[in-house]
């Protein structure tokens, strides 16, 4: 409650203002100043506590100082270290323990907006003007750099403002982005692009996309045809094998082979293939040897002049990092909103300037190497045309 000659204030309730100096009247909507922009008339001043309404300035400067919760809380703290804080109940003689008050900065929080969901025509029911967003192919644009195209020069798109333009703006911008680095699969195929293909679950794993078929690298596991021994996965920053100087080789037993799948064998049961089946052995043997098998299932890397030597059980081909992020493969990248002004011609704009330039800068401070893969401190556009009459708005960070 407010005190005597107080009211609260009409668009806070965490707040009194003085009625003498605050009439409903006191209080009006903006206007806009010669160049767009929100004001208040003369004797007004925007409300501290309602920013979109204008209050007189007699009225604003009789609003009730907000307390300081910290101030008042440590007054507390003091009081309730000697001795218990005790008040007595409203018309009785009975005691309770006192409330800490209610102060604005509390209220304030406690009577914050709701959220409320509000549903509206679409754009071209209220704007039968509007048009739908624009969609095209982005121009070429050099391979990891941002921004240049043909020739060296910025990319961009000149955008033409509706007649019936608002002052509060705003405007969506996304682009999908797709990569050369490997052959992307059809969107529309659910056969090739299923959720059946997500990686499994837990740890670092890969998907389930066999990079390794793509590239003639034989599977190492046939109920999982993506594993492979040299890397070729769908993952990030993969370690891959591009030199296979030790060659994977995977064998069974003579008569003991899977029919169609080297990664499996037969298993034996008296000397004699059963219809169960286990993994199949393997090993490495340099690229200049053949393996050779033997009839008790055992098997030998053999050079061109007969000699034999046993398979290596690890892989001695170095491998190399890719640099590759899989969240930049073929997807819509960014979706940036920019909140904006527009604004109408002054009066003299209009008489002095037959067109108006935006100059801005772009890139980064450094050189060519220092910005990669950014650009370097430039000005777009690089090239600016003007014509006697023209200005250019200048607009440099």
């Amino acid at each position: 409650a407010c005190a005597a000659g107080f009211n609260v204030h009409p668009l806070s309730s965490c707040y009194c203002v003085r009625a003498a100096v605050c009439p409903a009247s006191a209080w009006s909507e903006p206007e806009e100043d010669e160049e767009g922009n929100p004001a208040c008339k003369a004797g007004s001043v925007f409300d501290p506590e309602a920013t979109d309404s204008c209050v007189t300035s007699a009225c604003a400067a009789s609003f009730m100082p907000i307390e300081d919760p910290n101030e008042v809380d440590m007054a507390r703290a003091e009081e309730l270290t000697s001795k218990l804080l005790l008040e007595n109940i409203a018309g009785t003689t009975d005691l309770q323990c006192a409330k800490r008050r209610v102060l604005s900065a509390n209220c304030a929080l406690e009577n914050l907006p709701q959220a409320e969901w509000k549903e509206s025509q679409p754009h071209n029911v209220n704007f039968p003007w509007a048009q739908a967003p624009f969609c095209r192919e982005s121009q070429w644009s050099r391979a990891n750099h941002l921004g240049n195209g043909i020739e060296g020069f910025t990319n961009g798109h000149n955008i033409t403002f509706p007649p019936d333009y608002r002052r509060h703006c705003a405007m969506r911008i996304r682009y999908n982005i797709s990569t050369a680095d490997y052959n992307g699969a059809d969107p529309f195929d659910s056969a090739v692009v299923n959720s059946a293909l997500n990686k499994e679950n837990g740890g670092n794993k890969p998907a389930k996309i066999q990079v390794n078929a793509a590239h003639d690298i034989p599977t190492s596991n046939s109920a999982k045809p993506w594993e492979n021994k040299r890397g070729y996965y769908f993952e990030q920053n993969p370690q891959v094998q591009i030199f296979d100087m030790d060659v994977y080789h995977q064998w069974c037993r003579p008569g003991f082979e899977v029919a169609g799948d080297s990664t499996r064998c037969f298993t034996s049961q008296n000397g004699q293939p059963t219809t169960n089946t286990e993994n199949a052995k393997s090993g490495y043997c340099n690229s200049d040897l053949t393996l050779s098998v033997k009839a008790d299932g055992s098997a030998r890397c053999v050079a061109a002049d007969g000699t034999e030597t046993n398979p290596d059980n690890n892989d001695a081909d170095f491998v190399l990092q890719l640099a590759i992020n899989t969240n930049q493969f073929g997807r819509t990248f960014q979706d940036r909103t920019h909140s904006y002004q527009g604004r109408a011609l002054s009066a003299d704009q209009k008489k002095d300037c037959g067109r108006i330039h935006a100059l801005n800068v772009r890139g980064k401070r450094g050189n060519i190497v220092q910005t990669f893969p950014g650009t370097e401190y430039d000005m777009t556009p690089n090239r600016l045309h003007v014509a006697e009459g023209d200005c250019i708005h200048f607009q440099w960070t």
